[in-house]
């Protein structure tokens, strides 16, 4: 979907967060996936939904933080007009089933 942009300069960082039983405004990182050397927050560690009202209480939401440093393909042939700019985007969804079970153990990411 990238091409001809490389794939190099995204950094993804996906975890699950799980609203407690009695707030869904308090979410905890249940599990957590870096991609490219995103900074992940770590289990159990209380992380915030970008919005409030987002998931109700006991249920879980997949965040998706992205970062991508977009050069221009014509930066060489303009480089006073075009410049090397960097994007940012957050995208939560709701699992079908509550929650979804993660069970790689690689570093950065909870059991």
């Amino acid at each position: 979907m990238m091409r001809p942009f490389s794939t190099s300069p995204l950094k993804m960082g996906i975890m699950q967060l799980r609203a407690s039983p009695t707030d869904a405004t308090k979410t905890t990182v249940e599990w957590s996936y870096s991609y490219h050397g995103k900074a992940v927050v770590t289990c159990p560690t209380p992380k915030a939904l970008p919005a409030a009202g987002m998931i109700t209480k006991g249920n879980a939401a997949i965040v998706v933080e992205s970062d991508y440093t977009y050069t221009p393909l014509l930066l060489g042939i303009l480089p006073n007009l075009i410049k090397v700019m960097n994007w940012s985007d957050t995208m939560v969804f709701a699992p079908r089933d509550g929650s979804v079970e993660y069970g790689n153990t690689q570093p950065g990411q909870c059991p």
